[in-house]
């Protein structure tokens, strides 16, 4: 057992410290043709009992960030801006709404002000939207408007999906339901059979249109990047302490 409880833990410890950096701004945004929108589930992030926040997040999954893609496998990465680190994260504290929504749907479990290193690295690679003086408002008002719209979780339970670490259901299954859910059908990514985050297609928004982004099939043809078999479990949903001394 505790063989099985590593090999789930490794890819989890191997992602936080892989986000951990933050980019050097250099690069010419590419034209992107499409975006994921993608929540992890806590369950299976938090399994190493790491997880950290400064306030109480309700049970479900959160945000991961929206990434534009050149293509379904490729993405442009930390395009040029003259936002720091510093500033953005001065911004959200003197921004009291963001702040509140990035603690409450977009936290940073294990890493202080995570919706950072999400801006730097996708976000300044839309420039039509996530550039100027309200650049990082901007940027999360696309993922804030698609998470504020339903809780997915939520629904999923009143289905009968449970987060009992136990019990197995087709991979197939819970596409659907997220089908049901969004409107569209997504991509899915697992940590062996634990449930770890899914990722819905999405246009690039114009700046008006930027809290209603279009959610779309993600391609069959994109299935080939998917990680979960065809059982899925959902780990419990965590138990994180509330002695963050971070921000958000």
């Amino acid at each position: 057992m505790l063989f099985l409880f590593l090999f789930f833990i490794t890819p989890i410890l191997c992602y936080d410290s892989i986000s951990s950096s933050i980019c050097v701004n250099t690069s010419l945004p590419q034209k992107s043709t499409f975006a994921y929108f993608v929540q992890s589930w806590p369950g299976t992030f938090c399994m190493d009992q790491s997880c950290h926040s400064i306030t109480q997040i309700n049970e479900g999954f959160t945000i991961h960030g929206f990434w534009p893609q050149k293509t379904e496998s490729t993405y442009p990465e930390c395009c040029f801006t003259y936002w720091k680190n510093e500033e953005i994260t001065q911004y959200v504290q003197s921004h009291e709404w963001l702040l509140m929504n990035l603690r409450y749907y977009w936290p940073g479990l294990k890493q202080c002000s995570f919706f950072n290193y999400e801006y730097l690295k996708h976000g300044t690679c839309i420039p039509s939207i996530s550039h100027g003086e309200d650049g990082p408002q901007y940027f999360a008002d696309i993922a804030l408007g698609i998470a504020n719209k339903t809780n997915a979780w939520k629904i999923m339970k009143e289905k009968g999906i449970k987060d009992d670490s136990i019990t197995q259901y087709s991979k197939e299954y819970i596409r659907s339901l997220f089908k049901e859910i969004y409107g569209a059908n997504p991509l899915l990514f697992c940590f062996g059979n634990f449930f770890d985050e899914f990722r819905l297609c999405s246009d690039i928004p114009s700046f008006n249109r930027r809290s209603h982004p279009k959610i779309f099939d993600c391609d069959i043809s994109f299935r080939y990047l998917e990680t979960c078999n065809n059982s899925i479990i959902f780990p419990k949903f965590p138990n994180y302490t509330i002695n963050s001394t971070c921000l958000y």
